[in-house]
């Protein structure tokens, strides 16, 4: 701000709030604070600072904290000042897919204009997938409106031209390089992530992201192979997570695959507090299994 005093040069910011709390294994904290954009003039600048800080204490963020357990006086808020993106198309881009669980789905929801229209359900966003290089679904949606950012600060949702509503907000090309993109940053934090992207002229901005706290916990085989998992819990309609003592229980009455009687099983693993059987050993062991369990396997 000191610069632009000198200069007379007025550039914009977006304000965004960042928790202490935010982004844990388990909580999100997603659209509990608050985040301005193009904010102009030291005079905007210090009244978004002031009311990130205060969203702290909105209710929506108080009753987060609560229903998870979180103590109010152990949470703080930074505020990060950035210098604002105008771009020409924005979205969320999930290196894991959220609905399936699938870890080697990249899912992009891209909308034009600022991702705020997304993230706030203005609009339905085109939904694209990748998987292992290839785009495998392209669903487009009728995009009808649109947030712009205002000359004088601040953003403003207006009608998209009727020309544009039904048109892809990305190109086959800029959908493969994004999620190259979003693999790069899973490898660099070591899990799948969450991340806001924008796209001004032909560059991609990456804006934030966090690791996916939605995802259900999958079982962990270090083979390097395909493997098939049948959940013990639906099958026998238990909808709850088992306690520590029945999963131990369970893996070790099962028979198939023990060095001894005590010993766990070593295809009955367990995730989330449930029990899944590996069938794959199963189809290594008596051959070809029923359709449904052998198409399953990406091969």
């Amino acid at each position: 701000m000191t610069r632009e005093k000198k200069t007379g040069e007025e550039k914009a910011y977006a304000v965004r709030s960042s928790s202490t709390a935010e982004d844990l294994p388990t909580t999100s904290f997603a659209g509990q604070h608050e985040t301005y954009l193009n904010v102009k003039g030291l005079g905007q600048l210090l009244q978004a600072v002031q009311k990130c800080w205060a969203s702290l204490f909105t209710d929506q963020a108080i009753a987060y904290r609560a229903r998870n357990r979180l103590d109010h006086r152990s949470v703080s808020l930074s505020v990060v000042v950035q210098q604002m993106v105008f771009p020409d198309v924005s979205g969320i881009m999930f290196t894991a897919d959220p609905l399936s669980g699938h870890r080697g789905t990249v899912s992009i929801d891209a909308g034009f204009g600022l991702g705020e229209a997304l993230v706030s359900g203005i609009v339905s966003a085109d939904l694209y997938q990748v998987l292992k290089g290839r785009i495998i679904k392209k669903q487009i949606a009728e995009k009808k409106k649109v947030i712009y950012p205002t000359p004088e600060g601040g953003t403003a949702v207006k009608e998209l031209p009727s020309g544009l509503q039904g048109q892809p907000a990305l190109s086959d090309e800029k959908i493969l390089e994004l999620a190259g993109l979003g693999q790069r940053i899973e490898k660099h934090y070591g899990s799948e992530q969450d991340i806001e992207w924008c796209l001004a002229g032909n560059r991609f901005f990456i804006v934030q992201s966090r690791p996916i706290t939605s995802l259900y916990p999958v079982t962990q085989v270090d083979d390097g192979k395909f493997h098939v998992f049948y959940s013990f819990a639906h099958m026998q309609m238990m909808m709850d997570a088992m306690k520590p003592l029945a999963i131990s229980l369970w893996q070790t009455m099962f028979p198939f695959g023990k060095e001894s009687r005590r010993s766990p099983s070593p295809i009955v693993l367990e995730a989330g507090g449930r029990l899944f059987f590996d069938t794959t050993v199963f189809q290594d062991q008596i051959g070809p299994v029923h359709g449904a369990v052998r198409h399953a396997l990406p091969w």
